[in-house]
């Protein structure tokens, strides 16, 4: 059985502690390229240096951007923290997370929780799920992408025009920019897949 751990520091994993490292994304880049099967995470520490997150207080791109940043880093998987702790932290009480969206003060609003309670038990997604949904989507039509033109031309497509290369903390702080990469990208897989009569 692998042993899988959140660790951000590249020592312990040197040293054998664990086979599968999950770095924060703030700490991610040690793992980068030395890690097989990389995966990352977020959680209520990554506020910092404009990594992706989800809290209330930051724009959708930060959210977003993550789809670009797994794909293009090859990451394998992302650990999810948090789908609906309705609670204070430590689960010392229950709370409203209509009314409190800092479990009690314990986390940055947007951590603890991304859906609601909704009648009969069903949940009410947050706008961050459904970002973080096309976040996913993203990556989604990268992979397609890249099945068709291959890894570097799809890496060029993303990085077109900017004045350096897409990292975990460097991207362009613009959802435009984030529409326009997957209407490229779009456009490239319509363009491999359709005759060109049908475009």
């Amino acid at each position: 059985m692998k042993r899988l751990d959140a660790l951000s520091e590249y020592a312990f994993y040197e040293q054998g502690l664990t086979d599968r490292p999950i770095p924060c994304n703030d700490s991610i880049e040690p793992f980068i390229g030395n890690v097989p099967e990389l995966w990352t995470y977020y959680c209520c520490c990554q506020d910092k240096r404009y990594v992706s997150n989800r809290f209330f207080a930051m724009p959708s791109e930060r959210n977003r951007v993550l789809g670009l940043q797994l794909w293009k880093f090859r990451c394998a998987g992302f650990l999810h923290w948090a789908f609906n702790f309705w609670n204070a932290q430590l689960s010392k009480r229950p709370i409203d997370p209509f009314a409190c969206t800092d479990a009690g003060g314990g986390f940055p609003s947007g951590d603890s929780f991304v859906v609601y309670p909704g009648e009969d038990g069903r949940p009410l997604h947050s706008l961050r799920l459904k970002v973080f949904h096309e976040a996913l989507q993203d990556m989604r039509a990268l992979r397609l992408l890249e099945s068709l033109i291959g890894y570097g031309d799809t890496l060029n497509l993303i990085e077109e025009g900017l004045g350096t290369p897409l990292t975990f903390s460097e991207y362009p702080h613009d959802p435009a920019w984030l529409l326009d990469v997957r209407e490229r990208a779009n456009q490239k897989i319509s363009a491999c897949i359709l005759p060109q009569n049908d475009i």
